[in-house]
């Protein structure tokens, strides 16, 4: 069977991670919103959103990234390491590699 292949990235609560809201981390929660959309406007980025983590409360978020965007896995960390929720320690990334059967569509 071949595959198609996707970069996924899962956000998790950081170490500076707190459940307040304030003006500060509202315009933080914009600047990471625009990060995502500049990634999925240059044709990097396939899919992104928040998760409802059932069974994991420190899961924020997915990403899930065109595989052949970019060289290596190197090169997507430092993009999306880029990120301002990132840079402060609010969220961390763990970065995998999802093989799809190719070809697959799951558009509804």
């Amino acid at each position: 069977m071949e595959f198609d292949r996707y970069f996924v990235v899962l956000l998790k609560k950081g170490p500076v991670w707190t459940p307040e809201s304030s003006h500060e981390l509202d315009t933080l929660q914009e600047s990471h919103q625009a990060h995502i959309q500049k990634m999925a406007d240059t044709g990097k980025m396939a899919i992104a959103g928040p998760l409802d983590a059932h069974t994991n409360p420190d899961l924020r978020g997915i990403n899930i990234y065109y595989y052949d965007a970019f060289t290596s896995l190197e090169e997507l960390k430092e993009l999306v390491e880029q990120d301002p929720m990132i840079r402060i320690g609010r969220l961390t990334a763990d970065y995998l590699t999802w093989y799809v059967p190719k070809g697959a569509n799951f558009a509804r």
